[in-house]
């Protein structure tokens, strides 16, 4: 015989099932008590559970809103500080990496405008220098 999962006997309990798994639930009830047994037991717990009273305190609702909104509040202004931190951080490396382009081509500028000047003192240098005087050029352009 097969027997019929708990959790299908709980739904016939509680009124869950259609009409057609209703009656085959109930017919097999009638002769298996192994799954009777446990129509048995869901059935005294659900009725146990109607007779339990707690008193709530009036204040236990505000209690558990106060905190969850204290909680949301602390989330959210943990969220704001940690994007505000990263854009700051993002903002200081924009800057660094422009600075640092900037500087390299100022570097670059003045490394260029140097060799030129340099070159143009060489070939000035060439054009006025005696026509023997090749060692005096050479120490010259050494420096």
């Amino acid at each position: 015989m097969n027997h019929y999962k708990p959790i299908e006997i709980s739904k016939f309990i509680d009124d869950e099932l259609d009409e057609e798994n209703y009656a085959a639930v109930k017919e097999h009830l009638l002769g298996c008590k192994d799954c009777r047994d446990i129509y048995e037991s869901y059935s005294f717990i659900k009725n146990e559970m109607k007779f339990i009273e707690k008193d709530v305190p009036e204040t236990l609702c505000s209690r558990i809103l106060t905190k969850t909104m204290n909680f949301k509040t602390a989330k959210q202004s943990l969220i704001f500080k940690l994007s505000f931190g990263l854009a700051m951080l993002l903002l200081f490396a924009f800057s660094f990496s422009m600075s640092m382009n900037k500087g390299k081509a100022v570097y670059e500028n003045s490394s260029a405008k140097a060799d030129e000047s340099i070159a143009d003192e060489f070939i000035s240098g060439l054009s006025s220098a005696p026509s023997g005087s090749l060692s005096r050029m050479v120490s010259y352009t050494g420096r």
